[in-house]
């Protein structure tokens, strides 16, 4: 019985992550996992590579489940992990567990590149695919402004509430070819139509917009501000875990030298935890 507990407690720290391997060493058997769990750079993807933030995730889905509030805007220096935040609640597995009633929405996500030349008409494209990567809903709508609003109106026929979530929006405001009827436009919908916007940005929307909305209607007003800082103790007690929990080594008697190291900052606690 006791031989089948062990094998049973292996199988099960085994499943802990899909990088886990049972191995035997000196007649010992130990569960292994070879991959980093850190990331350095870049957007973090995957729901389980998410770590922290869990306020102000709550916060963005009290906006989205509250439609008669404003849209929001997640600000924050780079490497802070805004596109990190917005991705994650792109995820259907995410969305349920913070919705009541998930099916009721319809999420779109738009990541704006630093490339000058991104045009008005990609962006529409972009916005096309995501939304819907059939083609169904959008066959045969032009990449313009009134097809835009004609693609909105045919949404909210269908009694949804769409999720516009736009990553950098601040690219865009550098972008000559996005003017200020582009962010009116988006003004507009937010008022005229069931959608909720959710835009990220490396400074405050009245700065990055500056002479790029109309002073009488500016579009920084539709939104309420969630702005991204360091993660707090509770966070980077979660993120030093994560090695533990699927299957690596434990970090728990260097979580001292690790915060002198990279403080609180989430990129640096990541780059500390890679090394």
């Amino acid at each position: 019985n006791s031989l089948m507990k062990v094998v049973s407690s292996l199988k099960s720290l085994k499943k802990r992550d899909i990088n886990c391997k049972v191995v035997r060493r000196r007649g010992k058997l130990y569960v292994i996992n070879k991959k980093n769990p850190y990331q350095r750079g870049g957007k973090i993807t995957s729901v389980e590579g998410f770590v922290g933030r869990q306020e102000d995730v709550k916060k963005i889905f009290e906006a989205i489940a509250y439609a008669n509030q404003k849209s929001i805007s997640i600000t924050g220096e780079r490497k802070m992990g805004v596109s990190s935040l917005v991705y994650y609640i792109t995820h259907k597995e995410v969305q349920k567990h913070y919705l009541r009633n998930p099916d009721e929405y319809i999420f779109a996500y738009i990541e704006c590149p630093k490339n000058p030349n991104f045009t008005l008409e990609e962006f529409f494209l972009l916005f096309y695919h995501n939304l819907d990567p059939s083609g169904k809903m959008t066959q045969g709508i032009a990449p313009t402004y009134d097809g835009f609003r004609k693609l909105l109106g045919a949404i909210d026929r269908t009694q949804k509430c769409l999720v516009l979530v736009i990553d950098e929006i601040d690219n865009l405001a550098k972008n000559e070819s996005f003017d200020i009827y582009f962010f009116d436009l988006l003004r507009f919908v937010d008022e005229n139509y069931n959608i909720i916007e959710v835009v990220s940005s490396h400074t405050p929307l009245s700065i990055a917009l500056k002479g790029k909305e109309y002073p009488e209607k500016p579009f920084s007003d539709i939104f309420i501000n969630d702005s991204l800082s360091h993660f707090s103790p509770i966070d980077v007690k979660e993120l030093l875990l994560r090695s533990t929990k699927s299957g690596g080594p434990s970090f728990e008697p260097y979580i001292q030298l690790i915060i002198e190291l990279a403080g609180y900052h989430p990129y640096l606690l990541q780059v500390a935890c890679s090394i």
